[in-house]
């Protein structure tokens, strides 16, 4: 995770000193030239940030698709439904991840078009991103409660059949 974050901070830092330049050259004004760069940079950046989350989703659906393997190899209902949830979560993680991203860059955007001309500093960006971070966190945990259970009643079905 601390590999995530020297990332981004470094990608912060781009943004915020291209921002400053632009404003330089343009005045306030000058960064609506560069809207879409901004957009693509704080898209970027959003990417960087969920990087752990996109291989949490891959684990995941490596997973499931191993699971759904066994379960047509051993005609197990309980395995054939375990898989079926694991799908159904990889999907919605997969679903979360793009909606994250769009809102994350959306977001970056306009903090960096409004705040960064103002105070040309990054920690106001760190901070943010530091806290996307831990949400991102707090969603992994989710998801892997939500695969903790699954495999919980997979095992319980197991031994009352």
């Amino acid at each position: 995770m601390s590999e995530v974050l020297e990332e981004l901070k470094i990608k912060a830092r781009t943004l915020v000193e291209l921002v400053a330049k632009w404003v330089s050259e343009g005045g306030p004004r000058g960064l609506e030239k560069h809207n879409q760069e901004i957009y693509h940079l704080c898209s970027d950046i959003a990417e960087t940030l969920l990087k752990p989350l996109k291989e949490y989703h891959r684990r995941m659906q490596v997973e499931a698709e191993k699971i759904e393997a066994e379960a047509r190899s051993s005609e197990d209902p309980n395995l054939l439904t375990l898989a079926t949830s694991l799908k159904t979560l990889y999907r919605e993680l997969e679903l979360v991840t793009d909606v994250l991203k769009h809102g994350i860059a959306f977001v970056l955007a306009l903090f960096t078009e409004v705040y960064v001309p103002l105070q040309y500093e990054i920690s106001g960006l760190e901070l943010i991103l530091g806290r996307l971070l831990e949400i991102q966190e707090k969603i992994v945990e989710e998801f892997e409660n939500r695969l903790r259970e699954q495999e919980i009643k997979r095992g319980v079905e197991r031994y009352t059949i």
